[in-house]
């Protein structure tokens, strides 16, 4: 049975959370929201899952 939560690394950001613009600097993950995780394998609330 697979997990409810993994903490598998972002592959857009490689799990860094952000990128570096090419014009410098750097920039929140827009698929991630800087979090690094893959958003897939974000936990869902058990209250969302049963429908309580």
């Amino acid at each position: 049975m697979k997990p409810i939560v993994s903490f598998e690394n972002c592959l857009y950001c490689s799990g860094e959370g952000y990128f570096h613009v090419m014009v410098g600097g750097t920039e929140s993950c827009p698929q991630c929201q800087g979090t690094g995780k893959n958003p897939e394998d974000r936990a869902v609330p058990l209250a969302v899952m049963t429908g309580k």
